[in-house]
């Protein structure tokens, strides 16, 4: 338990001290029809402001941030993925897949909000997030 507490700890003063932001990392960069470009982003699921399933869309810095969440999940080993992303003039469809853990895993109990983002460098004419796997379209939520 000690040595537990003590790695806790450790990892808490690496993140303060280097100022390391584990919530985003970039995965990769594609350049799609007309110069629309997109950044996937990983992103933190835990106390998520993004509680409610179906995307978000925020600007910032000339940027467009589109927040995908799957809503509130009561264990961990639940995620949300991009799948493909396809670019036509300025219409963006993006089609992602929710995974759960298996049924006789051992997860984390602790409830979180899977969320997956996409970075675009200007704002699309229209937007459509599918689901590949029972084709359910998300609905924005702000």
């Amino acid at each position: 338990m000690k040595k537990m507490i003590f790695l806790v700890i450790t990892i808490l003063l690496v993140i303060v001290i280097y100022k390391i932001e584990p919530a985003k990392f970039i995965f990769n960069t594609q350049k799609g029809y007309n110069n629309i470009t997109y950044n996937i982003l990983a992103t933190d699921d835990l106390n998520s402001v993004y509680k409610e399933r179906g995307y978000y869309i925020t600007e910032k810095d000339n940027k467009v941030l589109i927040t995908i969440a799957a809503g509130m999940k009561n264990t961990g080993g639940f995620a949300i993925k991009i799948n493909d992303i396809k670019i036509n003039n300025k219409n963006v469809k993006i089609y992602i897949k929710e995974t759960e853990p298996p049924k006789d895993s051992n997860v984390i109990q602790v409830i979180n909000y899977p969320i997956v983002q996409v970075e675009l460098n200007e704002k699309p004419e229209s937007l459509l997030i599918k689901n590949i796997d029972d084709n359910s379209i998300y609905s924005k939520v702000n």
